[in-house]
This record gives structure tokens, C-alpha cells and sequence, in this order.
């Protein structure tokens, strides 16, 4: 994985760590575990992540590090196989994948996983906010896949799910 020097137009400052991003199957710069790039990605261009930010969010706080983009690292570093936080802090530390600075540590996950438990009720479900940006982030997952055409006959006969709008 590297960077190049054309730009895509990024506007959100949390996805400009993809903008120059190139995948590659050799060369410099390689790193093991390239393959958290996907699930980051994918949670970026569907709004998970600006969601996510918005939905922890708190008036008057400006937090050092966004934290949509520290909740979906954390995942992120789960599906590479992060099994405790030191591991996440691991993962996100390389600066290839995660952009200067690297992620969020430990201690910082801990503190953004306990403002999302916040906005979850007794009963462990989602809070109003959270369950419409999940719900808009779902919508826009199969919008993609909708558009994708012969492809989403397959994934939606699954989820029991018709492509035909």
C-alpha cells in the first residue's frame, strides 16, 4: 500500500487517509496487515463513519482524535484479527494504513467505546440517533449494491432482499 500524488477531492478531513491510496501487490511500503484497509474503506464510503462521529458527538467538545473514525479503526483492527485493545492500538499505530499520527490508543478506545455505550439504552439497543444512522448507513450499502446490478441478485437473495426498486 502507498500513496500517490493524484488526489480525488476528499472533502471529509477523516477519509483523506484514503485519497491517494493505491493497492499494490508488491513493492515498498508493504505492510502485513493491508487487508483492514477494506472494512475502513467500506464503512467510510457508506457514512458509517461520519455517522458514527456524529452520533458521539458532544456540544462544546472538539475531541483530538474523530471519533467515528476510532470506533471503525477499532472494528476495523477486529476483522484483522485484534483479539484485546493493546492489539487495536497495535494495528492502528501503522502509520501505511491509518495516516500520520496512526490511531487512537488504548486508553482512547476505551473512553469512545464507553460514549457509544451511552448512546445505547438498558436494554442494549441502539438509541434513536444511532438506529437512523445504521439505518441510513444500511441504506446506503444496498443503494451500492442495487446499482451493482446483476451482482446484488445474488447478495439480496440471500437477505432475503429483491433488487428491483
Amino acid at each position: 500500500m502507498h500513496g500517490s500524488r493524484r488526489g480525488s477531492g476528499v472533502v471529509d478531513p477523516a477519509l483523506a487517509w484514503s485519497r491517494d491510496l493505491q493497492v499494490v501487490a508488491g513493492g515498498s511500503g508493504v505492510v502485513a496487515h493491508a487487508g483492514v484497509v477494506l472494512p475502513r474503506l467500506l464503512a467510510d464510503r457508506v457514512g458509517l463513519t461520519s455517522g458514527l462521529r456524529a452520533v458521539v458527538a458532544r456540544a462544546g467538545f472538539t475531541p483530538v482524535r474523530d471519533r467515528g473514525r476510532a470506533l471503525v479503526d477499532t472494528v476495523s483492527a477486529l476483522v484483522a484479527g485484534a483479539t484485546c485493545l493493546s492489539d487495536v492500538e497495535a494495528l492502528t499505530r501503522q502509520e501505511e494504513l491509518f495516516g500520520p499520527g496512526g490511531g487512537a490508543s488504548d486508553t482512547t478506545v476505551l473512553r469512545i467505546l464507553g460514549e457509544l455505550a451511552q448512546r445505547l439504552g438498558a436494554d442494549g439497543l441502539p438509541g434513536r440517533r444511532l438506529a437512523r444512522v445504521l439505518a441510513k448507513t444500511r441504506a446506503t450499502a444496498w443503494g451500492h449494491i442495487v446499482a451493482a446490478g446483476g451482482e446484488c441478485r445474488r447478495a439480496a437473495a440471500g437477505a432475503g432482499r429483491d433488487c428491483r426498486r
